[in-house]
């Protein structure tokens, strides 16, 4: 009755806020038994205690501000002198590659750090064909 933390579509029992704090992605009225299984898995793995849950929100956090300056950045590039310009995609590269991380196969709350970036999908064409390429789009 837990979830197979190795199984693409176990993992997407769990949903997270930007505390870190997981919750089933399902409710218990929509699917029980899909529900049940993302409870027990949080309090069996021991997913919700508190360092852990501040420590993936710090990630979250980062991967959210990374993925808000990457926005800002793309609306407002093409009009920036050269060198400023130079500037802001040399950031971008920074932030990017912290996104790209985030979601690397062995990487510290993946789980977490996937959820966020699918509920930020179409705020980026960058985002939406970086988790296209990392196969998470669905």
């Amino acid at each position: 009755m837990l979830l197979d933390p190795t199984n693409a579509e176990d993992v997407k029992l769990i949903a997270f806020d930007l505390d870190g704090v997981p919750r089933a992605f399902f409710e218990e009225t929509t699917d029980a038994e899909k529900n049940l299984k993302a409870v027990k898995s949080i309090e069996v793995f021991a997913l919700a205690q508190s360092e852990t849950c501040r420590l993936r929100s710090r990630c979250l956090h980062a991967i959210n501000a990374a993925l808000k300056t990457i926005v800002e950045i793309e609306a407002v590039l093409e009009r920036l002198a050269d060198e400023v310009k130079a500037r802001f995609e040399h950031r971008m590269r920074e932030l990017k590659a912290v996104i790209e991380e985030s979601i690397d196969a062995h990487a510290e709350f993946l789980s977490a750090s996937v959820y966020i970036l699918k509920y930020r999908r179409g705020h980026s064409s960058w985002l939406d064909d970086l988790l296209h390429q990392y196969g998470y789009w669905d």
